[in-house]
């Protein structure tokens, strides 16, 4: 009756050939960790379904939507910071933080953050700016009513022309 999926799993849930034709009366809560795209009825006829932002290093999630916030906001954004945690958004190159609505990347302090990797100090110290803020790797921006947007990765940002592109965004 519940289900959380990671983005990878909320793809293929939404592309299998059967989706459409599932029965889902049953499933009464469902978690995404990335916004939900329109996933064969499930984001109409499963109460609580919602999203989530966090991280292995996190342990949990550091963000989430309420259980009965919009379905315009459950297909959109990732959800606010719960209690015990920060987040913020940072420019890629310099680690300094950005104002609202700036894109950059999501970077992640709080209670339940990890100290850093295990036995290997040049991935911690790679991974961590000086003050303790884990830089996530992750892109996105924040509203001015504290939503989290994550539009892509690091890794497969493209930058053209001075711009960044996230593949996310383009897709």
């Amino acid at each position: 009756t519940a289900v959380h999926a990671w983005p990878h799993q909320q793809k293929a849930l939404g592309e299998h050939p059967s989706a459409g034709a599932r029965d889902l009366r049953s499933v009464r809560k469902v978690d995404f960790s990335a916004p939900i795209a329109k996933l064969a009825g499930i984001e109409k006829d499963a109460y609580g379904t919602r999203a989530s932002y966090g991280l292995s290093e996190t342990f949990t999630i550091a963000a989430m939507l309420p259980a009965d916030a919009p379905l315009e906001l459950r297909t959109r954004t990732s959800g606010r910071v719960l209690p015990g945690m920060r987040l913020r958004i940072v420019d890629p190159a310099s680690g300094e933080p950005l104002p609202t609505g700036v894109p950059g990347e999501i970077a992640v302090k709080g209670v339940t953050l990890m100290r850093g990797y295990y036995k290997d100090a040049a991935a911690t110290a790679a991974a961590f700016t000086p003050d303790g803020w884990l830089r996530s790797g992750d892109l996105g921006h924040r509203d001015s009513d504290g939503f989290f947007f994550v539009t892509g990765r690091i890794k497969e940002l493209i930058i053209k022309g001075g711009e960044n592109i996230a593949p996310r965004e383009i897709d």
